[in-house]
């Protein structure tokens, strides 16, 4: 602190006026040499004005000291105002900004390894961080009047990369694709692409990605891969869950312990499929499909060195072309081909529905008429009340008539799409059991260069 003192005066005291180092505050202290000692307010003033102290006097602790100089010890006289130095800006992520791999703790305390948190997706749009920006402060005004500029804060910036971007008023950053998030540092991107060098296991934990998968190695037991986008497999599907919107390449093939689960939005191609259980909306294509359960939208290819269909039950909506189909030890192998009982009951209710609907707006377009011509003759509100019912009902099954015939027509255009369902081979042995539609064909002695299609409501095979 630096220090003033007013000297020994004629009624024997001393004051001593003492400023803080920040010059924010101002204390006096009496010294008294006479106990009948007398001090007046001027000299107080004075001795302040000698400190250049003009600020925030706090006139009440200087009527103390007058009443009591003796106990004036170090009291504080002047306050000034700090200054309030600027706050830093702070971004706000709105996701979990530690990327390792770690497994989820349940809510009884168990811990799944299987979920590993490798990844964090977000949708286009999401608002992956915010920011706050800095604050100036506020001035500060010392006991001698002096004015103390504040420190501002700092600004701070998002770093960001790709499928990132800032908005117009800067305070966020979204994401302007689907994808997950990566973070290099504090930059933060979204990736279309993933690619997995290793296996999908227990390092990794199970894949959930909004983009194209590739993984180097296999797909372990118990795990899952599900992607909105392409997978690519490099190595083989053991027991595990694999779902994509889009294809689904598996170039080691799938070993499916009967675990296997494969839903794939796309085409499926595979070096080979054994014991799994397969829903595809697109076609699909493998060396050999062994002992699996399969639903396919599409047509079935079964080519290369085995070209080999065996074991299990396959149903397709079109055709299913193979080099051999069952095996010369009559293995149970079952093919179901085009449209079902299902399709078929599904036209008839339609048909049906259209019928009835067809029916009920005639009669309602009947009663229409003779109530408008009844109201225009009598002008009663009460048939006009029942005109605007019966009006109202007619519109209203016109727009249920048009939705049903709509159905219809779908539902008819994939019946005549099916029609030509086939099933062609080289070999097809005995033990293989074939469903087209509601009529049935079981191979009960090796064909040889067959071709197996419904004709007029019955199937045969013919040569080619």
């Amino acid at each position: 602190m630096s220090k003033v003192t007013s000297g020994i005066n004629s009624t024997g005291h001393e004051i001593i006026v003492n400023v803080s180092n920040d010059y924010y505050q101002a204390f006096i202290t009496i010294i008294v040499h006479d106990a009948d000692t007398v001090i007046k307010m001027d000299e107080l003033t004075e001795a302040l004005k000698k400190k250049n102290i003009t600020f925030g006097i706090d006139n009440n602790a200087l009527d103390k000291i007058i009443q009591s100089p003796t106990l004036a010890e170090n009291v504080l006289v002047a306050q000034g105002k700090p200054h309030v130095n600027g706050i830093d800006g702070e971004i706000t992520y709105n996701f979990n900004m530690d990327m390792k791999a770690k497994p989820t703790m349940n809510a009884d305390g168990s811990v799944d390894f299987k979920n590993m948190n490798f990844l964090q997706t977000c949708f286009k749009g999401d608002v992956l961080a915010t920011r706050t920006m800095p604050t100036e402060g506020s001035l500060g005004m010392t006991v001698t009047e002096k004015n103390i500029r504040p420190k501002p804060g700092k600004i701070v910036n998002f770093k960001f990369g790709k499928n990132i971007e800032q908005t117009e008023d800067g305070l966020s950053i979204v994401a302007t694709e689907t994808g997950s998030i990566q973070l290099e540092g504090e930059r933060v991107s979204i990736i279309k692409v993933l690619e997995i060098k290793d296996d999908v296991g227990i390092k990794t934990g199970n894949i959930e990605f909004r983009g194209k998968v590739i993984i180097n190695g296999n797909v372990t037991t118990g795990h899952s891969v599900i992607a909105d986008d392409e997978i690519i497999i490099n190595g083989i599907v053991e027991g595990a869950t694999v779902k994509t919107t889009g294809n689904l390449f598996i170039n080691g093939g799938v070993q499916g312990h009967d675990q296997a689960e494969l839903n794939v939005g796309g085409n499926l191609v595979s070096k080979f499929l054994n014991n799994a259980n397969i829903y595809c909306k697109g076609n699909i294509e493998a060396d050999a499909i062994m002992h699996s359960t399969i639903n396919c939208d599409g047509s079935i290819v079964v080519t290369g060195r085995k070209a080999l269909i065996v074991g299990g039950e396959i149903n397709v909506r079109y055709n299913i072309t193979a080099r051999v189909i069952g095996s010369e030890m009559g293995t149970m192998t079952k093919l179901r081909m085009g449209v079902d009982s299902t399709v078929m009951n599904e036209y008839q209710k339609h048909l049906e529905e259209v019928k009835d609907m067809k029916e009920t707006i005639t009669k309602l377009s009947q009663a229409s008429r003779m109530l408008r011509k009844q109201f225009d003759q009598t002008r009663n509100p009460e048939i006009k009340a029942m005109l605007d019912k019966t009006e109202i009902s007619r519109t209203d099954y016109t727009r249920q008539m048009a939705e049903a015939s709509q159905k219809l027509r779908d539902v008819t255009d994939l019946i005549e799409t099916l029609k030509g369902s086939q099933v062609k081979s080289n070999e097809i042995f005995p033990g293989v059991k074939i469903r087209m539609g509601n009529s049935y064909y079981n191979v009960k002695a090796r064909l040889d260069h067959v071709i197996i299609k419904r004709d007029e409501g019955d199937i045969r095979a013919v040569s080619y």
